[in-house]
């Protein structure tokens, strides 16, 4: 099997590597991350990808984080979710004051959690809000040093407004009920906020009209830029099983003239084909739009379309692998069981279904 190369501009180093696929093994059954792991990826800086310069972040273009959250991928499912998501969460210092952005995302330890979810609502007092609420599916909740959360509000006029909050982990209870058939180390629990007063200047919003710093990554409709930090999960994943089936044809002894050999050609071939389309493609929109805000609608949909072609021919190949391997593919505990438990789990997010 041919390797396919991912940019080492700020890829990991071979000792980090090892310690990871260490790590690897151990996640599912643990259920959650290493604080080892936690380490690796707070050294690398690898949580503030798109961090804005000024904030101590790296400010990459969306091409190279998405390799770097497929490199983690590719050596377990748990480790590329937790990495896309502390790394999309920081391009929000872009739409902070710079003393907000600074408190939260300044230092490479700071990582964000939290929910898009219109959860909670605020009550106007005197220099920020009253927020109550509860929000779902917040990974990294186990280790974030800060969390997020859409309220409604109201305006000046007396009208509803939706804004975003952002409040020190110390401010919000965690309720531990993620309990997902994969990505079981992702810590992804609920959290709630009883009666927290925000100060104002810890609400901001993604509206392009709120946006108090451009990045390399600004200038993108957000859904567009959160679709493109999952699906390098997806075919990491998916390379990561890919390598599993191999294995397993090798160790059975399995000949290229058989069916299961060729249903592992055909997956391989979908995921180089699948990742060529996902890189290709969002080289093009930067390429494209870089410096202005490209038109949401079309783009959006026009992404939204071949993303779900990637991980449906992903799904499908990874189906018909996972036929022919019988037992082994439905014990708890196996590498490859594993790895399609989490690929399911991922696609199941709402921007990647149907």
């Amino acid at each position: 099997m041919k390797e396919m190369a991912l940019d080492p501009g700020f890829g990991l180093s071979s000792n980090h590597q090892g310690r990871l696929h260490g790590i690897a093994r151990k996640l599912d059954s643990q259920g959650r991350l290493s604080k080892d792991a936690l380490k690796i990826i707070i050294k690398n800086r690898h949580f503030h990808l798109f961090v804005p310069v000024e904030y101590g972040g790296m400010d990459l273009p969306l091409v190279q984080g998405m390799q770097i959250i497929e490199s983690y991928a590719r050596i377990e499912g748990n480790l590329g979710w937790l990495v896309q998501i502390g790394a999309g969460g920081g391009v929000f210092a872009a739409y902070m004051d710079a003393d907000t952005a600074y408190r939260f995302l300044g230092d490479p330890s700071c990582v964000i959690a939290g929910s898009d979810f219109v959860g909670g609502f605020g009550e106007w007092e005197e220099g920020g809000f009253r927020v109550t609420g509860t929000w779902g599916y917040a990974s990294g909740a186990g280790y974030a040093t800060a969390f997020t959360g859409n309220i409604r509000i109201k305006n000046s006029d007396g009208e509803d407004e939706i804004r975003a909050v952002i409040v020190p982990s110390h401010q919000v209870e965690i309720i531990r009920n993620w309990n997902a058939m994969g990505m079981r180390a992702t810590d992804s629990h609920s959290f709630r906020m009883e009666n927290v007063f925000v100060p104002y200047n810890q609400l901001f919003s993604l509206d392009p009209a709120d946006l108090r710093t451009s990045t390399r990554t600004t200038h993108l409709p957000f859904e567009l830029y959160a679709r493109a930090l999952f699906m390098p999960v997806l075919t990491g994943i998916a390379y990561r099983y890919a390598q599993l089936i191999q294995d397993y044809l090798n160790i059975r002894k399995i000949g290229e003239e058989t069916t299961g050999y060729q249903e592992f050609k055909r997956l391989w071939r979908m995921i180089d084909s699948g990742r060529r389309l996902l890189y290709d493609t969002v080289e093009q929109f930067e390429d494209n739009t870089s410096g202005s805000i490209v038109h949401q609608g079309s783009v959006n949909e026009q992404f939204r379309s071949i993303c779900l072609k990637i991980t449906r021919d992903l799904l499908n190949g990874m189906d018909n692998c996972h036929w022919m391997v019988g037992m082994k593919g439905v014990m708890m505990d196996d590498p490859l069981n594993i790895a399609y438990r989490n690929f399911k789990t991922v696609m199941a997010h709402r921007l990647l279904r149907p």
